[in-house]
C-alpha cells in the first residue's frame, strides 16, 4: 500500500487479496417483515438461518473475541502506523468521527489512559452532536417503531406513518426541545451512569484490548459450513474497556442489539472455551455484568439506533441495581420524572435558550408541514394534532410503540362503528342499524315506505344543529316507544356526523387519561358520554341503562 505518488508507480495504491468464502449476508439473520420479487416475480428472499445456525456463529464471534482481549495496549485509541512502528493515537471510533462528528473539534478523542475518560468523551460527543448537528431520525421522546413491535407489516406501517406525521409537527427532530432532551441525557450519563459503568483495574491483566467496532452480516465471510473465514473492515477497530469486548456484537448490524439469552449464552460460551484453552487471563466477573450497559450506552452516545430512549431507560434501570424506576412510592425516581427535573436547573434553562437561537423560522416549519399534511391527508394532520396536545401536557409522555398499537386500535374501533352503524340510510329499503357506542344495543332503527321520505328529508335538516346528546335521547325514546321510525332515522342520521367530528377527541381525552396506554377499548362509552355532557347521568339507549 502506499497513499502517495511517491512510489514506483506513480499513484497512490492499494494491493488487495479475496477473502475466502462469501459474506454472511447471503443468508437472512431474521425472518423479513415483508418480501420483495424481481421482474419475473420470483421471489429474492434469502434462506433464514436457524437457531442453531446463528448459535454456531456466535460461538466462533466469542472465541475471536477471547483472542483480541489478550491483545493489550497501554492507551484507549486507535492503532497507528508510523515510521517507528505502531502506535496508539487519537481514537477514530464510530462514536468519535461517524456522522459528521470529526468536524467537532472541541470533541476530546484521546488517547486515554482509563475507562472513565473514554466514557466521557463519548458522552460528551453525544452532547455536542445534540447542538451542532443534524438529529436525522433521533427524537428522544418518540422511538421509531421497529417490526418486531407489530404482529404485520400493514400495522407497522401504520405506525412509522404516525410517527412521522407526529414528528413533523414543529419540526420536532431539529427542535431545540429535542436537542436540549439529548443534552440532559448526556449529563444523565455523565452523572449516573458511567461511575457504574467503570470497572477496577485488573492487576493481572492490565491494558486495553484491540476491538473491531463493525461487526455485521457484510463484514462476515463464511464457508458452506457457516465457518467464519475471515473478518473484513478494521477501519474503525481501536482499543477499548476490557468489558466492551465481553458485549455480544450487534447482528445483523451493529445497530442491533442482541437480546436472545441463547445467542448470548453462545457468544460466552465460546469466550469462556477459548479462555480455558489460552488460560493466560482470568475474566473479571463485574466485566460481564458491566458489558450489559456498555451495549446499551454504545448504541446510545452514538446515536447509532432506532430507539434511544428504550436504550436509556434500560441503562437507568441496569445502573440502579435491584432499585427500578419509581421504587421509591411516589415516582420521583422515575426516568421520565429525573429528566423532568433537570430541564428545570438553570444550566439547563440558559441551554435552553442558546439551543432555540439556533432553531429555525417558525414560517419554514409550518411551510414545511403544510407541504407534508397536504400530501398525506388532513385526518392524519386532526390525529398527530391531538398525540401532540397529549404529549404536552404529559411531562413523562413517550410515544412509543404502546402508543401506536393502542392509538390503532381506538381507530380501528372507530372505523368499525362508522361503517358498520353511522353510514347514511336509505329510506327506500329496510334498515338496521347498531350505533357500537357502547356494550349494550342501541335500538334497531326500522324504517320504511316511500310515504315519510319528504317528511323524513325535513327533519334532517332541521337536526343538523341539534345537541348530540338531544338526539341520543330522542333516538332512544322513539326507538322504545314504537313511534314514527322516520325521526329516528333523522336523529342517527345526525349523530353520525357528530361522532365523526368527535373520534379524534376522544382519542385525545383516553391518551390523557391513562399515559400507560393500556386503558381498555371498552372504557371509550364512558368517554364517548363525557363528550357529550351527559357523564354521570343514566342514559336509556336502546332499552338498557349505560352509566
Amino acid at each position: 500500500m502506499s497513499s502517495t505518488y511517491n512510489n514506483a508507480i506513480g499513484i497512490p495504491y492499494i494491493l488487495m487479496s479475496k477473502a475466502a468464502g462469501y459474506p454472511l449476508a447471503k443468508y437472512d439473520w431474521r425472518p423479513r417483515t415483508h418480501q420483495f420479487s424481481d421482474p419475473n416475480g420470483t421471489s429474492t428472499a434469502s434462506r433464514i438461518l436457524t437457531k442453531e445456525e446463528k448459535e454456531r456463529i456466535m460461538r466462533q464471534l466469542g472465541c475471536f473475541a477471547r483472542q483480541l482481549f489478550g491483545l493489550r495496549f497501554p492507551t484507549i485509541g486507535s492503532l497507528i502506523e508510523s515510521d517507528e512502528g505502531y502506535r496508539i493515537d487519537e481514537c477514530l471510533s464510530p462514536g468519535h468521527i461517524l456522522q459528521d462528528r470529526e468536524t467537532i473539534e472541541e470533541l476530546p478523542r484521546g488517547p486515554f489512559r482509563n475507562e472513565a475518560d473514554y466514557y466521557s468523551s463519548l458522552a460528551t460527543a453525544l452532547h455536542l452532536h445534540a447542538e451542532q448537528l443534524p438529529m436525522g431520525h433521533h427524537v428522544l421522546r418518540a422511538p421509531v417503531p421497529v417490526p418486531e413491535e407489530y404482529p404485520n407489516f400493514t400495522k407497522y406501517y401504520t405506525a412509522t406513518d404516525r410517527w412521522n406525521d407526529f414528528v413533523t409537527l414543529g419540526g420536532m427532530v431539529d427542535s431545540s426541545i429535542n436537542r436540549l432532551q439529548y443534552c440532559l441525557v448526556s449529563h444523565l450519563l455523565q452523572d449516573s451512569i458511567i461511575p457504574r459503568m467503570v470497572c477496577p483495574v485488573s492487576q493481572s491483566a492490565p491494558g486495553f484490548p484491540l476491538h473491531h467496532h463493525d461487526i455485521s452480516l457484510q463484514n462476515l465471510f463464511v464457508d458452506d459450513d457457516l465457518n467464519i473465514t475471515c473478518v473484513i473492515d478494521w477501519a474503525f477497530s481501536s482499543t477499548v474497556p476490557p468489558a466492551q469486548l465481553l458485549a455480544p456484537p450487534g447482528l445483523p448490524h451493529p445497530k442491533d442489539l442482541v437480546s436472545d439469552l441463547s445467542l448470548i449464552g453462545a457468544f460466552r460460551s465460546g469466550f469462556e472455551g477459548e479462555n480455558r484453552k489460552i488460560g493466560e487471563y482470568a475474566v473479571e466477573s463485574c466485566h460481564w455484568e458491566v458489558s450489559q450497559m456498555i451495549a446499551r450506552f454504545i448504541r446510545l452516545v452514538n446515536l447509532d439506533a432506532l430507539q434511544d430512549y428504550n436504550h436509556l431507560e434500560a441503562l437507568y434501570v441496569l445502573a440502579q441495581g435491584s432499585v427500578t424506576p419509581g421504587d421509591d412510592g411516589n415516582g420521583t425516581n422515575s426516568l421520565p420524572d429525573i429528566l423532568t427535573a433537570q430541564v428545570m436547573a438553570r444550566d439547563a434553562l440558559l441551554l435552553a435558550d442558546k439551543l432555540a437561537a439556533d432553531d429555525e423560522p417558525e414560517s419554514e416549519i409550518c411551510r414545511r408541514e403544510k407541504e407534508y399534511f397536504d400530501a398525506v391527508g388532513a385526518q392524519r394532520l386532526a390525529l398527530a394534532r391531538k398525540v401532540t396536545i397529549a404529549a404536552k401536557m404529559n411531562p413523562g409522555f413517550v410515544a412509543d410503540g404502546r402508543l401506536w398499537r393502542w392509538v390503532d386500535a381506538i381507530m380501528e374501533c372507530y372505523d368499525s362503528t362508522e361503517s358498520d352503524g353511522l353510514e347514511e340510510l336509505s329510506t327506500s329499503k329496510h334498515v338496521t342499524s347498531g350505533l357500537g357506542v357502547g356494550k349494550g344495543s342501541n335500538g334497531l332503527l326500522v324504517t320504511r315506505s316511500e310515504d315519510f321520505e319528504k317528511d323524513i328529508d325535513e327533519r334532517i335538516e332541521a337536526t343538523r344543529s341539534t345537541d348530540t346528546y338531544h338526539c341520543l335521547s330522542a333516538m332512544s325514546h322513539d326507538s322504545c316507544s314504537g313511534e314514527k321510525p322516520r325521526r329516528s332515522f333523522a336523529n342517527a342520521r345526525e349523530l353520525s356526523r357528530s361522532l365523526t367530528n368527535e373520534r379524534y377527541d376522544i382519542c385525545e381525552d383516553t391518551m390523557m387519561a391513562d399515559s400507560s396506554y393500556s386503558i381498555s377499548v371498552s372504557t371509550v362509552e364512558g368517554l364517548v358520554a363525557r363528550r357529550l355532557g351527559i357523564s354521570g347521568q343514566v342514559c336509556d339507549l336502546g332499552g338498557q341503562d349505560q352509566r
